[in-house]
């Protein structure tokens, strides 16, 4: 199933999704959630990287079926 988004949502869920993970993954760094750090830190790089699997449609173009 391919997720399709425009390019303007797209920004923003890249951005949104890097900085969380980003965040999760310097908690897990600081040991803040004890001896879940090693998941956290695991999900803050899937969340990070979620968005490499997302296409980006052109607004004037339909979506591919």
């Amino acid at each position: 199933m391919a997720v399709t988004l425009s390019p303007r949502t797209y920004v923003l869920v890249d951005r949104g999704s890097k900085l969380v993970g980003i965040v999760a993954i310097v908690a897990a760094l600081q040991h803040l959630f004890g001896s879940l750090s090693l998941p956290v830190g695991v999900a803050g790089l899937l969340v990070g990287v979620a968005t490499v699997f997302v296409e980006v449609t052109d607004e004037n173009e339909p979506a591919e079926a």
